[in-house]
């Protein structure tokens, strides 16, 4: 299915639901009960509310945004890759790991407990919750911020950051093999 654009209500229940586009794409409201699979070869654009089990955003060339609405996630996971920015800042609920395969600079906020998988970014990774925030395995070429709102904030594999590291919230880091650190705090 190919759309320039999607701003119409629609629910589906299906598995697995695939979109892509030659351009750029915005979503309106999306319901689905399985994995909702977008690419768009420029920019991706939500601008409604989206409903899904698991999630695979991909915009190639361009950025993924959020202009308004909120994007659940009910089981995960979510696997996010831009060739510039992502930007999902609105009031989201990430089950499951989020996945960054790719992108420049990154924002995520969930209004609960935030879990990272692998994280590549070569810019700045801006991460909030409101609860549990798990740094997953990240390589950030900029800046980290990251604010748990008083939660606990931890990692799950090796972290590293080019730049500085600002973390609000309840430090628990354990050395892990295979390398990481952080950059000046």
């Amino acid at each position: 299915m190919s759309r320039r654009a999607a701003n119409s209500a629609s629910s589906h229940s299906a598995a697995h639901v695939r979109t892509s586009d030659v351009n750029s794409l915005t979503l309106g409201n999306v319901t689905i009960t399985g994995k909702l699979d977008v690419i768009a070869a420029i920019d991706l654009n939500l601008n409604g509310t989206l409903n899904v089990a698991s999630l695979a955003l991909e915009a190639t060339g361009g950025d993924i945004t959020q202009a308004s609405g909120t994007l659940t996630v009910t089981a995960g996971p979510t696997d996010l890759k831009a060739g510039d920015d992502i930007t999902l800042d609105k009031a989201n609920d990430f089950n499951g790991a989020v996945t960054v395969l790719g992108g420049n600079d990154v924002r995520l906020n969930d209004v609960n407990s935030l879990t990272l998988g692998n994280v590549t970014v070569t810019g700045n990774l801006s991460v909030t919750s409101n609860g549990v925030l798990d740094l997953g395995a990240s390589i950030v070429g900029g800046n980290l911020l990251a604010d748990s709102g008083g939660g606990t904030i931890s990692q799950s594999g090796p972290l590293t950051v080019e730049g500085s590291s600002t973390m609000n919230g309840e430090r628990r880091f354990a050395a892990r093999g295979g390398g990481g650190g952080l950059g000046a705090q």
